[in-house]
């Protein structure tokens, strides 16, 4: 499964591109002891990303504006921490399965009802991937230069994670492009067995 989200900037062209274009810096860790790093994405254009490994969540989306200078559209928060402590998907990957999967959270697949894992007994739906959201996961990043630096995003659900069927592994590029663009690639495989998958980016735009 691939799909492509386009989320359009408008803005005007300026000429050049970074020295370097992408960075890294460490963010925070999680209670487990993983790395969570942020990402800085510069556009040739102006258009300037941050984006981290932890829930693959765009952070900032600096636009930039009339008075020569950037806007953040981008709503979320600043810190690591507010992202981790806090029940929200700001800016994040969203998977295995967006949206509420109702009756219980349970569904059929090649004749079989699978029974999601739920925090509550008694919720009448899964949310957004339950227990096993992929919003609250840490993935493995590569970082790639050039004129339109992109962030690799990977991540491997095992079978019966949250109670999904079949192991899925997803890769999400993010990529800056010369345009003022901030393109987002989906692709997702089933290994093993068939899986479900429904997956999107949940930003929050202050337009």
């Amino acid at each position: 499964m691939i799909v492509s989200l386009q989320l359009l900037a408008a803005a005007a062209l300026s000429a050049g591109a970074h020295a370097q274009n992408i960075s890294r810096q460490e963010w925070g860790r999680t209670d487990k002891g993983e790395r969570v790093e942020l990402f800085t994405l510069k556009g040739a254009s102006g258009l300037e990303a941050r984006i981290t490994n932890f829930g693959g969540r765009v952070v900032d989306l600096l636009v930039p504006n009339a008075h020569g200078g950037k806007t953040d559209v981008e709503l979320g928060f600043d810190d690591f921490q507010s992202y981790y402590r806090q029940s929200n998907i700001y800016g994040a990957l969203v998977g295995r399965y967006v949206g509420r999967i109702s009756h219980g959270g349970t569904f059929p697949l090649n004749g079989k009802i699978y029974q999601l894992e739920k925090p509550d007994p008694h919720a009448k739906f899964v949310i957004h991937g339950g227990t096993a959201g992929f919003h609250d996961k840490v993935w493995t990043a590569q970082i790639r230069e050039g004129l339109e630096p992109g962030l690799v995003l990977s991540l491997e659900s095992p079978d019966g994670d949250g109670g999904f069927p079949g192991t899925l592994a997803a890769t999400v590029t993010y990529t800056v492009t010369r345009n003022n663009e901030l393109k987002v690639e989906y692709c997702a495989t089933a290994i093993g067995g068939p899986t479900v998958a429904n997956l999107t980016n949940h930003s929050y735009f202050a337009l």
